[in-house]
């Protein structure tokens, strides 16, 4: 009884001081209610049902041996309650509380939120082997044989061995300051997407509005861009700036302070998939791919690092093009498309593609970095020569390389 109630008040505590700062926030509350992460009250089969399978989103995350971890986990459970064991159940107890704080919407079942049960449900599954082997000593080899494998199943160690792996997509935003530190200017100014201000002002410095050695050049963002309108393919609903409780007047004003400079670089990470129905810098990018120019100077693991512009000399995206012919055709070639420019050809919001001369359309797949290139088969006339245009799909005032291959 005392250990059930001291679950209660370490938790009520545990919320009040820090969890309710987050869950407390409308727009998230709004967010994980539609994503379903919250549990539902077990009334009906089908609740139970979505229930569980929510609880088992959260051991699937642990990898490849998450059914093993499951069973010791509840054997576990169950092994500690039959013997009362005080440890195995406060663990308990104090799950179940979380759990039942989702149930009444204070609490989400959302990854990065249970962090804290992960290590709890591991510990109640060694004890579970632990109080095994101890009480059947001829398990012994059994319960060491199968921490062995479990330990050797943790996808962590040969996952994040790989360097490439320790990068989050669309996160890294400290690769954009490293560019911003050395390329900025001294008219130049910097906007911060809103939902990169915290790691911005972590790694920049709290109430620091410059960078670069360059004073107060920094505007921090307040909204997101994304469009007004737009529908969930998945489930057919409606999105809207209201669902996302966005001021459309804040992203109208946020818009002309960005198109106002003549030369602005647009900081951004935890954007979402470009296009998708959740993307939340679509409006922005294509406000700036309409007027001016707009290039991508970083896109290190997908995060992007915008510089718009309103004179062609700050220019740095620049391609070449160029021909050979594929062998035994003489309706066919190839064209390499090289950037060798400082930006990035092609990104995530445009599509890059090579225009013949009678309108034919041949699209560039990938999005280059300085000096990369990619390959493209394209048809020849049957006669006279055959005229190349490497153009965007939107960004229409950026330069253009061409190429004409002449008539074999």
């Amino acid at each position: 009884m005392l250990l059930g109630c001291a679950v209660v008040v370490t938790f009520v505590i545990y919320y009040l001081l820090w969890i309710r700062r987050m869950t407390d926030v409308s727009a998230m509350r709004d967010w994980w209610q539609v994503a379903g992460s919250y549990l539902p009250v077990p009334i009906s089969f089908a609740a139970a049902n979505k229930g569980i399978q929510t609880i088992l989103s959260l051991f699937e995350n642990l990898g490849v041996c998450w059914p093993a971890i499951l069973a010791c986990f509840i054997v576990g459970s169950m092994y500690c309650i039959s013997k009362k064991d005080r440890l195995g159940t406060g663990i308990i107890l104090g799950l179940a509380v979380a759990l039942f704080a989702s149930c009444i919407k204070f609490y989400p079942v959302v990854d990065r939120l249970w962090m804290f049960a992960v290590p709890l449900v591991i510990l109640l599954g060694v004890r579970a082997l632990d109080l095994i082997a101890q009480n059947k000593p001829s398990a012994l080899v059994s319960v060491g044989a199968l921490a062995l494998i479990a330990s050797l199943c943790n996808e962590g160690i040969g996952t994040y061995g790989k360097a490439e792996n320790v990068y989050q997509s669309g996160e890294e935003y400290k690769q954009e300051l490293a560019y911003l530190n050395d390329h900025i200017q001294m008219d130049d100014m910097v906007y911060v997407y809103a939902q990169t201000v915290p790691g911005f002002e972590y790694t920049n410095g709290f109430d620091n509005d410059s960078i670069g050695g360059y004073p107060h050049n920094v505007i921090m963002g307040k909204t997101l861009f994304t469009p007004m309108e737009q529908r969930d393919p998945e489930t057919d609903t409606l999105l809207s700036c209201e669902k996302y409780h966005i001021d459309l007047q804040a992203q109208g004003d946020e818009l002309k302070t960005v198109m106002s400079y003549p030369s602005c670089y647009v900081v951004t990470s935890h954007t979402l998939k470009p296009k998708s129905p959740h993307d939340r810098m679509r409006v922005l990018v294509e406000t700036m791919q309409s007027d001016g120019f707009l290039d991508l100077v970083s896109y290190e693991h997908k995060t992007a690092l915008w510089h718009h512009y309103v004179s062609l000399e700050d220019c740095k995206t620049k391609a070449e093009l160029r021909h050979e012919r594929v062998d035994g055709s003489e309706s066919s070639a190839w064209i390499t498309v090289e950037n060798i420019g400082e930006a990035y050809l092609g990104n995530p919001y445009d599509s890059l593609c090579l225009e013949r001369d009678d309108g034919a359309m041949y699209s560039v797949e990938d999005i280059l970095a300085p000096g990369k290139s990619t390959k493209v088969r394209v048809s020849l006339h049957g006669e006279g020569d055959t005229q190349f245009t490497l153009r965007y799909g939107f960004n229409k005032n950026m330069p253009r390389a061409e190429i004409t291959i002449p008539h074999a």
